[in-house]
């Protein structure tokens, strides 16, 4: 299964100054007109998502809707993989690792496979767990692959 997600970050002072702005309805989004406040015909482009988070939302609800369904998974054997993609300064390092007072997808994922292991008393576990971060120029990414096996579970 594969999910696709957007979270909207906040217009920085450029955007705001030019009138840049996205509109969200529902599962879709598209650029605004800055003169019409209206969408933008010349792009006439819909972006239709899984999932679209405001800025307003926090990390956590976004973990919740994302990826917390894939670690209660993990913990009975599937693999799973959460990859962040965007430009330089579009957030994905603030929703990945996050910070002290809000943790990113990274921190919760792990406290939370930890915490579903030390709840699983019959079982031991084997963890492997990659974090890769590619830059270039334009665009980086960020995957974090899991994978949780029981002894018997390997071959």
């Amino acid at each position: 299964m594969c999910s696709v997600s957007v979270r909207v970050r906040p217009l920085n002072r450029q955007e705001q100054s030019e009138g840049f702005a996205w509109k969200i309805d529902n599962n879709a989004m598209f650029q605004v007109d800055p003169a019409t406040r209206e969408p933008d015909r010349v792009r006439d482009v819909r972006y239709m998502l899984d999932h679209i988070f405001s800025p307003k939302q926090s990390t956590r609800e976004i973990y919740a809707t994302t990826t917390q369904g894939l670690i209660q998974k993990l913990v009975h054997g599937f693999n799973s993989t959460v990859f962040a993609y965007g430009q330089t300064s579009s957030g994905k390092t603030h929703t990945m690792r996050g910070t002290p007072d809000e943790p990113g997808i990274i921190p919760m994922a792990v406290q939370e496979v930890f915490g579903l292991i030390e709840q699983s008393q019959d079982r031991e576990f084997l963890l492997r767990v990659s974090y890769m971060e590619v830059r270039d120029n334009d665009s980086a990414l960020a995957a974090v692959c899991l994978d949780v096996q029981a002894p018997g579970d390997l071959a």
